[in-house]
């Protein structure tokens, strides 16, 4: 019992100063995800990846959120997967480990992946950013894997 509560206080320390380990996303998020067959045609969306949440544009990528760690909460037909995510240094804020966003992502049964939340957390101060009416990241963040689950490339759903 004793080296019970002794792993589960390392881990939450792991948890809380922001060096607990990676892991890559769930199958169900692979490959590209946007909002619907123009864009998937234009390879324009979202991939999800390891070491951050990728904005894809024909002339490359950039980071949306960085440092991601899913934690799949459903599997199957009831996905849905929490995304706990670094928070960008952004001059004259408070910076450093401790802080962190985390989002909520689920899949509806026509199978577009949607956000149930999306908040931000500083351990460090206990203070806490409910963002649920962000309606420009809400709508970003509704997205169909573009090819053979979702949109193709004649825009069919495959």
């Amino acid at each position: 019992m004793r080296y019970f509560i002794l792993a589960l206080a390392c881990g939450l320390l792991a948890i809380n100063c922001g060096c607990a380990p990676r892991s890559g996303p769930p199958a169900e998020l692979a490959g590209l995800w946007s909002r619907g067959e123009g864009a998937c045609e234009a390879k324009l969306g979202v991939t999800f990846a390891a070491d951050a949440i990728w904005a894809q544009t024909p002339e490359g990528r950039s980071i949306l959120f960085n440092e991601p760690i899913y934690e799949l909460e459903r599997g199957g037909s009831q996905f849905q997967v929490r995304i706990r995510y670094a928070l960008p240094n952004v001059a004259g804020r408070v910076t450093g480990r401790g802080r962190f966003g985390i989002l909520i992502l689920k899949r509806d049964t026509s199978g577009w992946l949607r956000p149930l939340t999306h908040h931000s957390l500083d351990t460090r101060t206990g203070s806490a950013r409910l963002r649920l009416n962000q309606p420009h990241l809400l709508q970003a963040l509704t997205l169909v894997r573009c090819g053979a689950n979702g949109f193709g490339l004649r825009g069919s759903a495959e």
